[in-house]
């Protein structure tokens, strides 16, 4: 597990995570923030398939959910036994609720020299307008390029969603481009933004910072 200031980022656990997941993909707003591709309805079984294949595959980049940080007697070193299930209770409740939903895709193949990542964000209704976005993509993007050693994080959204662009900016990535009329939504022909950091943006911010 990770963890920033008010949250914490685990892996996935189809047991407890099917639910909510078939949740958000039927949620229009949900599903118009994280896709281009219109909102259509999800089924159990395609979501549980989604879910349980992302898990499965070990060559895959992690996808985690998000979940509020527990108190220091609530995390996990604290009240994990040695016989504890780690994402679920005695009675087969999330020990974390999720929140949200923060999944990486590696760009090209497995010989792909790139090192690009591509993401997606996701909150529930009920934490969105918090910072938590901002909060998160900062953890998010000094893991990707401190940790897992990636060049450049990149994305697409939909250029009248205001709130995601001031938040992409307010971290530090950077409008690359626009392609024109792309997808349709809601009665109109909606643009895609495209934006991206790249890891001696993001190195060269946090030394200044640091300085």
């Amino acid at each position: 597990m990770f963890f920033t200031e008010r949250l914490m980022l685990r892996g996935i656990d189809p047991e407890v995570d099917n639910a909510i997941f078939l949740q958000w993909t039927n949620n229009v707003e949900s599903v118009n923030s994280i896709t281009t591709s219109g909102p259509h309805p999800w089924s159990r079984e395609r979501a549980k398939q989604l879910v349980e294949g992302r898990t499965k595959n070990a060559d895959a980049l992690p996808w985690f959910i998000i979940c509020e940080r527990p108190t220091p007697e609530n995390e996990p070193a604290s009240v994990l036994g040695p016989n504890d299930d780690y994402y679920r209770t005695a009675d087969g409740q999330a020990r974390y609720p999720a929140i949200g939903m923060l999944t990486m895709t590696k760009i090209g193949g497995a010989t792909d020299v790139s090192r690009t990542v591509a993401f997606g964000i996701l909150f529930d209704q009920s934490h969105q307008g918090k910072g938590l976005g901002t909060e998160v993509l900062r953890w998010f993007c000094n893991y990707t390029f401190s940790t897992l050693g990636y060049h450049r994080i990149e994305l697409q959204m939909d250029a009248k969603n205001a709130k995601a662009s001031n938040c992409y900016r307010k971290v530090g990535f950077v409008e690359e481009g626009r392609q024109r009329k792309k997808f349709w939504l809601e009665g109109e022909w909606r643009d895609v933004v495209g934006m991206a950091m790249l890891e001696e943006e993001w190195f060269k911010e946090h030394r200044l910072r640091d300085d």
